[in-house]
């Protein structure tokens, strides 16, 4: 539902936009769709975990990053970007 909703707004305003369900682990599911489409460009949301939670979750973003065969673009999840700046040691 939430893909189809976003897919909706970006095809009004004329972004070519598909959507599809596949089975797999994740990183290994995009980056075999992707080649098998040969996308020019993959754009994923990364939650932006870092230190223990990403070594024990893994980090989906980062396997496709590294393995695609074409150029992948990260996004920082929205509550990340709305987040304030840490603050600097005076």
């Amino acid at each position: 539902v939430y893909l189809s909703r976003q897919a909706a707004v970006l095809t009004g305003q004329g972004v070519l936009v598909e959507t599809e369900h596949v089975e797999g682990h994740p990183a290994e599911a995009i980056i075999s769709k992707a080649n098998s489409l040969k996308n020019g460009l993959i754009v994923l949301n990364s939650h932006g975990r870092d230190g223990m939670p990403r070594w024990i979750m893994g980090s989906t973003a980062e396997r496709v990053a590294r393995h695609a065969d074409c150029p992948v673009m990260l996004l920082r999840s929205p509550q990340l970007q709305s987040a304030p700046p840490p603050a600097e040691n005076v």
